[in-house]
């Protein structure tokens, strides 16, 4: 019997059964899903977790009572030695996915009662703050938890973390007791998030958290076609924060991770066990190309025309959309469940799958299909590599192995696209001449209506546009599979045989897939999170209820109006960021410790800052977030509201890894009129991006090329400009403040400086211009010479300030960066306001 691999849902014989998959393999990923799922009981019933779980599963009605028995029966005897095939392989996948996962807390010459966890007083560890070490620095780590680098997260839902993280300081620290913290600290603030109430132990959150977690599973439909998605995304938002193993286990792997990889092992250890390929595992990793490339690509160049702020938003959503439907799309094709996602973030997805004689080609065929339509619709800008690698499970470092050879095919992959034709396009909506040529696609005929619009369009460019302005209106994301009708509030894909609609809406009533957009809506009834990085700066409407979403110029007025009756507006800036090195982290990062969900976690970890945290800092700084995601991210705003957005959100990841100085993040800030193209202006932040990424890394570059700054200097630049702005604008006493020639001399002085640095000093001599060795005379000689006031202390303290700064001494070379700040800033009356208290929050800052 083989289901129709394209439904979600087969019947046979009457009963059902999802994602094709079969009775006997929907009852063992069921069964293995959940067979760990009385350690969230364990705490306050105080027996075996087993036994725990089985009582747990016994009270989930919205299970068929057969089907009920079945996993409570399972759960209670999976570390039992039973002659039973299913109790065996899911045994195995437990014992397979334990020994990736754990890291034990005890050396071979140690006692275990020395350092072994109680679930009582041990939260999760934050994974990021592990990055860089080794079994054994971890384990030393932990010895001393609450003095060491190892920083917990507090022990909640995930609903809670969406819905509750604020970094408005009116919100009772809201954003203070979601950071990664000192393991006493992290315990306190659990239930206090929860319930607003204090403890010093998680006894409480796990009884809160076991309440949630059975109302929720006993609110889903065995029924629904998409049942296997809304049970991940109820155990994902209740496990998420809660440790997998703590008693002599490193406890950096939830719960939810888990469950979910012992799922998706046992389920390719019972499709292999009767094949010439028993134990064979397969890694499938996708990874879209050219997204920045089509996000911002328009074929007039045109600025912030009207419109341009929501296609920019529609084509950045359209890129979420398409790795979701891949994904779906793979998932269908091999009966796989939701449960083999080990990671999808940021235009890139790995899954676990069992290995056949016929995947190989099957992935080459998923690859061609999706690239065929992506070309059909854009022209070959976007395009996907999906790769595949294979290895036996049983081999010692598996997954490090299979990780590496996907990641290797992928690549491969990578260098020899193979291009579709041009007669693959749509011929009927192909232009035929300049005058009919949409201006921003610059692919297809500009729709019918609409021709007197100041930029034409064609109808897929309009789509987006429409799309781009719905999403900021709709909470939750609605699909439909084999549903191919395209609409201009909609947008479908397909590939090959399958197909996939998603529309927007403020409701979850009424289709086959709901994912929930606004973490502040209740995740009652969806089957799954879309949660982007896309803040969006709306305006209200007359009826305090509508929204309409600012354009890029509205974004530079300065208290809702343009600058100065010239109408020059302030500028636009553009910030582009990425971790670094990324993929050596995810292949390098944990040292001896790799494991399918260590990745899964980190990303997850990196992504939800990349989303949530990006999403509410932008919020406070009135900024555009266009793409962020995994690792990712671009966001437009005005300048001044731009670097205090770069200044937070840099310290807040700081943060949220704990203080791991083996995680750093380079960015590129560029500005400049809103009328300048803005594809533009992704090039010039990309190629300052590039510089930051040169050498050491984990610096931003701004300005022009030489103002290229280590995030430490970055801060100290900051704080010279505020010294700047209080001398300069001291309205309390005008005789003090220095007027703004005094800072373009100084400017010109340490441009002329020669640097610390022999490499820059020998390209500054090359050009044969003269140069200033010795900068602290001009700089006394300039300040001095122009101070306004009596206080000869307070001027020799702001010359030292000024002289440390500069670029000829080894410890300065910011001084050019603060100065042009200042000055960028003043002209057009703006400040510099970062919105948080940064010296109570940051870690090691």
């Amino acid at each position: 019997m083989k289901p129709d691999k394209i439904k979600s849902v087969v019947v046979i014989g009457g009963k059902t059964f999802h994602y094709g998959l079969t009775s006997d393999e929907e009852r063992l990923v069921l069964a293995a899903v959940f067979h760990d799922i009385g350690k969230v009981s364990t705490v306050f019933l105080k027996e075996d977790h087993g036994k725990c779980g089985s009582k747990f599963i016994e009270k989930v009605k919205s299970l068929p009572e057969e089907l009920r028995k079945y996993i409570a029966d399972v759960v209670i005897n999976h570390h039992e030695n039973i002659d039973r095939e299913e109790l065996k392989i899911i045994k195995q996948a437990d014992i397979i996915s334990a020994r990736a996962e754990r890291t034990k807390l005890k050396g071979e010459e140690e006692k275990e009662e020395d350092i072994r966890g109680r679930r009582e007083d041990t939260p999760l560890l934050s994974i990021i703050s592990t990055i860089g070490m080794s079994e054994s620095d971890v384990r030393n780590g932990m010895r001393e938890a609450n003095q060491s680098t190892l920083k917990f997260f507090p022990m909640i839902s995930l609903e809670d973390f969406l819905g509750k993280f604020n970094i408005e300081e009116s919100y009772k620290e809201g954003y203070k007791r979601f950071m990664p913290a000192e393991k006493a600290q992290a315990v306190r603030v659990s239930r206090a998030i929860i319930e607003n109430k204090e403890s010093q132990t998680l006894t409480e959150c796990y009884k809160i958290i076991n309440e949630r977690l059975l109302k929720a599973l006993n609110s889903l439909d065995y029924s629904d076609p998409y049942f296997l998605d809304a049970l991940d995304a109820v155990l994902m938002n209740h496990l998420i924060f809660v440790p997998s193993a703590v008693y002599v286990d490193v406890p950096d792997i939830p719960l939810y991770h888990h469950l979910k990889m012992t799922a998706a092992i046992a389920l390719i250890l019972f499709r292999s066990r009767n094949t010439p390929h028993k134990n064979k595992i397969a890694l499938i990793e996708g990874d879209v190309s050219g997204i920045q490339d089509f996000i911002f690509y328009t074929y007039r160049g045109e600025g912030s025309e009207k419109g341009a702020s929501k296609r920019l938003r529609g084509r950045s959503f359209y890129v979420s959309l398409l790795s979701d439907a891949v994904v779906r799309y793979i998932l269908h094709e091999l009966r796989l469940t939701p449960f083999n996602i080990v990671s999808k973030a940021g235009g890139h997805f790995m899954i676990l799958a069992p290995y056949t004689n016929e995947l190989e080609k099957m992935v080459r065929e998923f690859q061609e299909n999706v690239n065929r339509f992506l070309y059909s619709r854009h022209g070959g800008i976007l395009k996907i590599a999906i790769g595949v690698g294979v290895e036996d499970i049983n081999k010692e470092g598996w997954f490090s192995s299979l990780l590496k050879k996907a990641r290797i095919d992928t690549e491969m992959k990578k260098l020899r696209f193979e291009m579709f034709g041009r007669k693959e396009l749509d011929r009927e909506d192909a232009p035929t001449g300049e005058d009919e040529t949409c201006r921003v696609c610059g692919l297809r005929k500009v729709r019918q209506e609409g021709e007197d619009d100041e930029f034409q369009k064609c109808e897929k460019c309009f789509q987006l546009e429409m799309v781009g302005g719905r999403v900021v209106r709709s909470s939750f994301l609605r699909a439909r599979i084999n549903d191919f009708e395209e609409e201009r509030s909609h947008i479908a894909f397909k590939f090959g045989d399958f197909s996939i609609r998603y529309y927007l809406d403020g409701k979850s009533e009424g289709a086959d897939l709901v994912l929930l957009l606004k973490p502040s809506q209740s995740s009652q009834g969806v089957h799954g999170y879309f949660i982007t990085g896309s803040y969006t700066p709306v305006e209200k409407g007359e009826d305090g209820k509508s929204v309409r979403v600012k354009t890029l110029e509205e974004l530079t007025w300065v208290d809702g109006a343009r600058v100065d009756e010239e109408k020059r507006n302030a500028y636009l800036a553009m910030l582009k960021a990425d971790v670094d090195n990324l993929g050596h982290v995810f292949r390098f990062g944990f040292v001896d410790r790799l494991s399918p969900s260590r990745l899964a976690t980190l990303s997850f970890q990196l992504d939800l800052f990349f989303t949530k945290i990006v999403n509410e800092v932008a919020r406070v700084h009135d900024c555009y977030v266009v793409f962020s995601g995994g690792d990712d991210l671009t966001v437009v705003g005005r300048i001044d509201r731009l670097l205090s957005f770069t200044h937070d959100m840099r310290k807040l990841f700081h943060t949220w890894c704990g203080g791991n100085e083996k995680i750093g993040i380079s960015a590129g800030f560029y500005f400049n009129s809103h009328k300048f193209p803005i594809f533009r202006m992704v090039e010039n932040a990309s190629r300052f991006l590039d510089l930051s990424k040169e050498g050491e890394k984990n610096r931003i570059t701004m300005f022009d090329e030489n103002e290229n700054l280590q995030w430490e200097k970055f801060w100290k630049a900051i704080e010279l400009y505020h010294t700047f702005a209080a001398l300069s604008n001291d309205k309390a006493d005008k005789e003090r403040a220095l007027s703004r020639s005094v800072f373009y001399k100084l400017l010109t002085v340490e441009n002329l400086t020669l640097p610390y640095n022999e490499e820059e000093q020998t390209k500054k001599l090359a050009r044969g211009r003269p140069v200033i060795v010795v900068p602290e005379i001009y700089i006394y000689y300039i300040i001095s010479r122009n101070w306004r006031g009596n206080n000869v202390e307070e001027m020799k303290e702001f010359i030292e300030k000024v002289r440390k700064a500069s670029r000829a001494y080894k410890e300065g070379g910011y001084l050019s960066f603060a100065l042009k700040m200042f000055l960028v800033l003043t002209r057009f009356g703006l400040d510099f306001i970062p919105a948080i208290k940064l010296d109570e929050v940051i870690v090691n800052g």
